[in-house]
């Protein structure tokens, strides 16, 4: 009933019409995204007809591959568009269990129904169904006097595209993050949500024009997910400016049935971060079954 099919054989405008009526949809498993943040392809497991699909994303290296969490996606799993069995389920999880698996990150829905095996990590989102007022007053007491601080200064916030600047603003500033494959896969992205109209590339300068903090939020359904930012580390913008930015994208999606998805993190100062605008926690699931050191060993046999 689950069948391994390979790139070259996956159908993809019915792995696509999955997805995009899967009863949790995510930009991350759509085709157009993984051939952007998979730079080694991927493979996919489908139950039936293309009832449901589990996306497969690929590690390779001389005649070993394994399974790999790729950047900038942090959910990926089993997608359905129907409801189905925990036995169905479990027989998706098993074939992952089969495989050289790195890591791999179920989503929220599978987390929350079926309970992967593996270790569960936090995301955090904030519901934006109340008038932005509302919204507001479940700040907490330092981001809103961080707003009040901010409010002095004369800047501005607009919507700015150019891939090779933020790619650029990265190396100087946060050059840790910077290499030349996730370089290439930025570049992909930000031409790919230009092209689909899937993203707000939001900036914030000041009188002199400088970029002080840069984000790029994606459509993601009804979700706005925060998915890449990058802030001058210049001595007088040390502050935070992102929350100029995820304020500017609360109060204009305020009222509606939209979800800001921080891809909340285990780091505890960026959770409290989050957690200062009134952020709630989603789990989802990381399974593997090897470490960095079994590929070293699978390839020296090999």
């Amino acid at each position: 009933m689950i069948k391994y099919i390979k790139y070259k054989d996956i159908d993809f405008n019915k792995y696509d019409d999955c997805i995009k009526n899967a009863v949790f949809y995510s930009v991350y498993a759509e085709s157009w995204y993984l051939k952007c943040t998979c730079t080694k392809g991927f493979d996919v497991l489908i139950y039936k007809d293309y009832e449901a699909v589990m996306p497969l994303p690929l590690q390779k290296k001389i005649f070993f591959k394994w399974i790999a969490q790729p950047k900038f996606c942090q959910q990926l799993g089993v997608f359905y568009r129907n409801k189905i069995s925990p036995d169905t389920f479990r027989k998706f999880e098993n074939f992952l269990h089969k495989l050289n698996v790195r890591g791999y990150n179920f989503n929220e829905e599978n987390t929350k129904h079926f309970s992967p095996e593996g270790v569960q990590k936090v995301n955090q989102v904030l519901l934006l169904n109340k008038d932005y007022p509302e919204i507001y007053r479940s700040f907490n007491k330092n981001r809103k006097r961080n707003f009040r601080r901010k409010s002095k200064e004369i800047l501005y916030i607009e919507e700015y595209f150019n891939a090779e600047e933020y790619i650029n603003m990265v190396e100087e500033n946060q050059p840790e993050l910077s290499n030349k494959n996730d370089n290439k896969t930025v570049k992909k992205l930000f031409y790919a949500f230009k092209q689909r109209n899937k993203a707000a590339f939001l900036v914030v300068r000041n009188q002199e024009d400088r970029i002080l903090i840069w984000a790029v939020f994606v459509e993601s359904g009804n979700r706005i997910i925060l998915l890449m930012s990058v802030r001058s580390n210049k001595e007088e913008t040390k502050s935070s400016y992102t929350s100029l930015l995820i304020n500017h994208i609360i109060e204009n999606n305020s009222n509606s049935d939209k979800i800001l998805d921080f891809e909340g993190s285990m780091i505890p100062k960026i959770n409290s971060f989050n957690e200062s605008f009134g952020a709630t926690t989603n789990l989802y699931t990381t399974y593997k079954n090897m470490k960095r050191f079994d590929i070293i060993k699978k390839m020296v046999k090999k």
